[in-house]
């Protein structure tokens, strides 16, 4: 979520800017940080609003995510399926 809207932001703000991503979970390091997809969901629906624009570089450490591995390990590879 946070990601989505990182990456929205830096989309629409001066037709631009760099953007890093730091995903702190699995689901996060496949997600948004990679694919560039970045979707902000509304009342009326999911993802209305948004933009692809992929981030300048992706800091991600799979070691860092060992401490939440057991909470987030069945919807970050439920996450891995559904993009493959």
């Amino acid at each position: 979520m946070v990601g989505d809207v990182a990456g929205f932001v830096a989309a629409s703000y001066a037709r631009g800017i760099s953007l890093v991503h730091i995903p702190t979970t699995v689901v996060a390091q496949v997600d948004s940080a990679i694919g560039g997809k970045t979707g902000v969901n509304l009342p009326e629906g999911k993802n209305l609003v948004g933009a692809f624009y992929p981030p300048k570089s992706v800091l991600a450490d799979p070691d860092f995510c060992e401490l939440f591995r057991a909470r987030n390990f069945v919807p970050a590879y439920m996450k891995l399926l559904s993009m493959a």
